[in-house]
């Protein structure tokens, strides 16, 4: 019957302030050539290594696609997404929002890190489904997120509020 486990995953999205004082958060346009959403605009992350933590997960990829070191303890859990092609798991994605960190961004062979106003985020370079509830986490809401594509290239999303830490769980 095939394997019917999500693959467990993690991004982040990097909050600051421009020199302005304006919020930003750092997004990376990822490579023409990634196996995943090529060309988008997405946070940095990836699928986590067999025994490793979501919150491990979330800041080796963070590093290993932007050059930057996120601080752990400012990892702030906010959204459980889950998405599902023609009703099989694809993947489980622990979503976190990190304020403080150190480095400066470099393009990787997975992406060109991009700094973006909160405000002024372009949801229509990013993947389909994600002005829903994006917008959402970086006001400070936490989500419980279900994306479901099927054949033929349509999709729903259904949005729910986080009980408090249910992600990892």
């Amino acid at each position: 019957m095939g394997n019917c486990k999500a693959i467990e995953a993690t991004v982040v999205f990097l909050v600051s302030t421009d020199p302005t004082g304006r919020p930003v958060v750092l997004l990376g346009r990822k490579s023409l050539h990634a196996s995943f959403a090529a060309g988008k605009l997405v946070p940095p992350g990836g699928k986590c290594d067999a025994g490793e933590s979501h919150e491990m997960c979330a800041i080796r990829e963070y590093k290993e696609e932007t050059g930057v070191v996120l601080d752990g303890a400012t990892l702030e859990l906010v959204a459980d997404f889950h998405s599902y092609i023609d009703g099989k798991p694809l993947f489980h994605v622990v979503i976190y929002i990190a304020r403080a960190y150190s480095g400066i961004p470099v393009e990787s062979i997975e992406m060109r890190p991009e700094w973006h106003a909160i405000e002024d985020i372009p949801y229509d370079e990013m993947l389909e489904g994600d002005e829903a509830w994006v917008p959402r986490i970086l006001r400070g809401e936490c989500l419980i997120v279900r994306k479901h594509m099927y054949a033929g290239g349509s999709w729903a999303i259904h949005i729910f509020p986080m009980p408090t830490q249910t992600a990892a769980e």
